[in-house]
């Protein structure tokens, strides 16, 4: 990973791809951690969609416009 430079206001990224990173669990209820940071690429996917996706599961959120939602509706 490496740093990047902020985009120009305006910028739509609506269907790119981003990368969530973390040191998290790697198998669910594993307490091991690597000692590599891993990644994932992710689709950004539309702010109402995401919101829509967490209300059905009882999370009621705000994702603002300065927000990036990225991710799937069921994980993966």
């Amino acid at each position: 990973m490496k740093p990047i430079c902020l985009p120009e206001k305006g910028t739509d990224f609506l269907g790119s791809v981003g990368y969530a990173a973390g040191w998290g669990a790697l198998e669910p209820g594993s307490k091991l951690r690597p000692k590599i940071l891993q990644y994932v690429p992710v689709p950004i996917i539309n702010n109402k969609m995401c919101e829509g996706w967490h209300r059905r599961r009882g999370i009621n959120i705000v994702i603002y416009d300065e927000m990036v939602c990225a991710g799937y509706e069921f994980g993966g």
